[in-house]
């Protein structure tokens, strides 16, 4: 009989068949699962752009409402108040006060030469003010109010180049500009605190309250309003008599109005003729406002012409700046 070449089944080799068959399914799967995390890994990596995406829009449109919540206070001469711009502008934001804050003094700097100067805390000048602070046992450091101030250079902030504000109109501005000028500088020149009826008196010589258009109470109350002034009751008043207030100079009033602002006014009321006349209100000044006197200009007497005239200030003016950048490295 033929041989049939039969293949027997090895126990072995199927057992090994069976054995080597399950360690597939789990590399498929491992194949899979690998899959899946790159997909999330991509997809997460796409929901972290968005929402630098998100942040940057947020942080940039809160830095716009900041600015023009800050511009549209100042036109009114309003403070911008930390309160304000929690509700105004970060309510609908998530970015923190802190990072927008400092964005938008930026970008007032480098677009507009203005920033955000915070007001200093208003000072105790009565004796109840002081006894109560005392008793306190809360410190406030700090005010959370602002103004927008120029960073402009003081040869940029000249009338002609920098004239005054538009509301009601370009001249009640100036006005209005100079004559708060004026008291503040009355008031730092009679040791910081004036009487009510000197300050009336003052201001019925410079005919401020026609000049204004408003009565002389209607002005001292819209610069007490402003914040340029302080008006305090001297003390207690015995009963009968009449109450007498003490002005004082206020929070934007110390920041607004510098003491060379205070030396240029008794500079242009006075308006010394001759070297010696200038020396003797510089020294004057100087002793008044705690300063150095200004640095005297000489020029030649031979040399009387326009040209040279010319060439001595701006000589004096290179010399000025030259020590300020000195000063500031």
């Amino acid at each position: 009989m033929p041989v049939l070449n039969r293949r027997k089944p090895r126990a072995s080799g199927g057992q090994s068949d069976e054995e080597e068959a399950p360690p597939s399914k789990p590399r498929r799967q491992q194949r899979q699962s690998s899959e899946e995390n790159e997909i999330e890994e991509v997809s997460s990596g796409g929901d972290d752009d968005n929402g630098v995406q998100h942040e940057d829009t947020d942080l940039a449109q809160a830095v716009k409402n900041l600015v023009r919540l800050a511009m549209a206070c100042e036109v009114r001469r309003q403070v911008v108040r930390r309160a304000d711009v929690t509700t105004k502008v970060l309510s609908t934001s998530r970015v923190p006060f802190k990072k927008v804050f400092n964005a938008a003094r930026s970008e007032l700097r480098e677009k507009f030469g203005m920033d955000l100067e915070e007001l200093p805390l208003k000072e105790k000048v009565t004796i109840a003010q002081k006894r109560n602070a005392q008793v306190q046992n809360k410190v406030q450091t700090n005010s959370g109010m602002w103004i927008l101030v120029s960073t402009l250079p003081a040869d940029f902030r000249s009338p002609l180049v920098l004239p005054p504000g538009i509301g009601p109109t370009p001249f009640d501005e100036a006005t209005y500009t100079g004559l708060y000028t004026f008291m503040l500088s009355v008031i730092v020149l009679s040791g910081g605190c004036i009487a009510e009826s000197r300050m009336m008196r003052y201001i019925a010589q410079v005919s401020g309250a026609d000049a204004a258009d408003k009565n002389t109470e209607k002005l001292l109350a819209r610069m007490v309003k402003d914040r340029y002034i302080l008006r305090e009751r001297d003390g207690a008043v015995p009963s009968g008599a009449e109450e007498r207030f003490d002005y004082y100079v206020g929070p934007r009033g110390r920041v607004e109005v510098s003491s060379e602002s205070v030396a240029g006014v008794v500079r242009a009321v006075y308006d010394p003729q001759g070297q010696n006349a200038v020396d003797e209100l510089e020294k004057k000044i100087a002793g008044s406002l705690g300063i150095k006197p200004k640095e005297r200009v000489t020029v030649n007497e031979d040399d009387t012409d326009e040209d040279s005239v010319a060439g001595a200030v701006a000589d004096e003016g290179q010399r000025r700046r030259s020590k300020r950048t000195r000063d500031a490295d």
